[in-house]
């Protein structure tokens, strides 16, 4: 496809996948974008593009928002990696007709709401790999969300952490894995479910589901997080944030090293649920927020 083309696209109203195939293969700007919301409850869905691979809303090409699209997940087999470089420069900020496919390449975006409640999803991206103008909440499902250059998660609202297998990648120094807007007011909360962030949470954190940092960790390893009878096993990536953080619903142990059995899921990076052999346990000690490798606030909301 040619540089500013797109895969699916509404340009005056939502998108809803209710099931079935969908694959958008090297699309030049956008893989599925919609002018108002795009609603997913089912389906098997893979996406490579240059810019968004999955976006809800629009601004105009003077940056202002005409349509506040929500993302909302709740089923299906999602998976997504954006392959455009960021840079600073390039069209109309990335949203006109004159957009730039490098200016801020993010796997998912809604310039309102994301809320994720069940299926399995991973979305990769040098930008942040899932971005939501408004609040972003994970009730349920399978979620990994994979940065080489910015955060893992970031929410410009409130980030609510509820449910759940949560797996965010967020780049070295002061990008987060899960990045919420402190810096308006805003602020993550960890209530639910099993998560792993490497490159540690935003700063000022509520976290009433208590998280563990680990001593160390090393890159392209299998590790396996526990809690109770309840496995997930995950590779490490090649860089990332200094802070591996784990939560659970009961106090978790961490095993570095491990063999993984089943199917897999995150584009190889993940097993959940799972059983694994091997490995060595991996110190823990509490946590509250706030990522060692760079300051407070993370690096940003990614253009917004």
């Amino acid at each position: 496809m040619d540089l500013f083309s797109d895969g699916i696209q509404s340009d005056t109203a939502s998108i809803t996948i209710n099931g079935g195939s969908v694959t958008v293969t090297n699309a030049g700007d956008k893989g599925i974008s919609a002018f108002g919301d795009v609603i997913i409850t089912n389906g098997t869905i893979r996406v490579t593009s240059a810019y968004k691979c999955i976006k809800a809303g629009k601004k105009d090409d003077y940056d202002n928002v005409i349509s506040g699209g929500n993302i909302t997940i709740s089923g299906g087999d999602i998976q997504v990696i954006c392959t455009g470089t960021s840079s600073s420069g390039g069209g109309w900020g990335g949203w006109g007709g004159n957009s730039s496919s490098s200016s801020s390449p993010e796997g998912i975006e809604a310039k309102g709401a994301i809320t994720i409640s069940g299926g399995i999803v991973y979305s990769q991206s040098s930008d942040d790999a899932i971005n939501a103008g408004g609040d972003f909440t994970i009730s349920g499902g399978c979620v990994c969300a994979y940065s080489t250059g910015n955060d893992g998660m970031d929410a410009n609202g409130n980030m609510y952490i509820k449910g759940g297998a949560v797996y965010a990648i967020g780049a070295t120094s002061l990008e987060m894995a899960i990045d919420a807007n402190s810096e308006g007011g805003k602020k993550l909360y960890v209530s639910g479910g099993t998560l792993v962030a490497i490159g540690g949470l935003e700063s000022g954190a509520s976290l009433t589901q208590s998280c563990y940092a680990a001593s160390s960790w090393n890159k392209n390893t299998w590790y396996a997080l526990s809690v109770g009878n309840d496995v997930f096993a995950f590779k490490t990536p090649n860089s990332g944030g200094t802070t591996l953080v784990v939560s659970g619903s009961s106090t978790p142990t961490l095993k570095s090293g491990v063999t993984a059995n089943g199917t897999g899921i995150f584009n190889g990076m993940g097993y959940y649920p799972t059983s694994v052999s091997g490995g060595s346990s991996v110190s823990l000690s509490s946590y509250s927020g706030g990522n060692s490798g760079g300051g407070p606030g993370g690096g940003g909301h990614g253009g917004w």
